[in-house]
């Protein structure tokens, strides 16, 4: 069981997540958000039989990109953190799952994998008024040396109704 505490009160957030019932640690956990918690779900996208917290973030202003705060349980004992990777963090990935990016991110979790769905912008858009379609990337869960880390399987672009 997890207690998930955030007050969203500003454009900066402190998230604590407080976890019961694991067999070694059931340490406090504090996150800094760069916006708000609009939800939080449970998943086991590696399929081990011990769940993850995923906490989708919003940050504030025009462009409402998205983050994610998660962690997993390992084998029911204590948590890790599991980092995502910025969409933005690899210069190689600019005609790739980057392109047109400006944020307005959704994410979703299935059996398998989390999803982030988010308006593909063309260079003459403007912020609220995309015309690329929509992108939707699929990430797995994979288990580090000393970490958890969500990467990229694929992507997959739908056009704009009508195009």
């Amino acid at each position: 069981m997890f207690t998930l505490r955030s007050p969203n009160n500003s454009s900066l957030n402190t998230l604590t997540m407080q976890p019961q019932g694991l067999s070694i640690t059931n340490r406090l956990q504090t996150e800094e958000l760069n916006g708000i918690a609009t939800e939080a779900l449970l998943g086991d996208l590696d399929g081990n039989g011990f769940p993850e917290v995923y906490v989708f973030v919003t940050s504030a202003g025009s462009g409402s990109y998205g983050s994610v705060a998660a962690w997993a349980v390992n084998n029911g004992k204590s948590i890790t953190p599991i980092y995502l990777p910025g969409l933005l963090d690899h210069a190689d990935n600019a005609g790739g799952y980057a392109a047109g990016y400006m944020g307005h991110d959704q994410f979703s979790l299935t059996e398998i994998h989390l999803l982030r769905r988010f308006p593909i912008y063309r260079p003459e858009d403007r912020n609220a008024k995309p015309t690329g379609g929509h992108r939707t990337i699929r990430y797995g869960l994979s288990a580090g040396e000393a970490s958890w880390r969500l990467e990229i399987v694929d992507w997959q672009d739908e056009p704009m109704p009508g195009d």
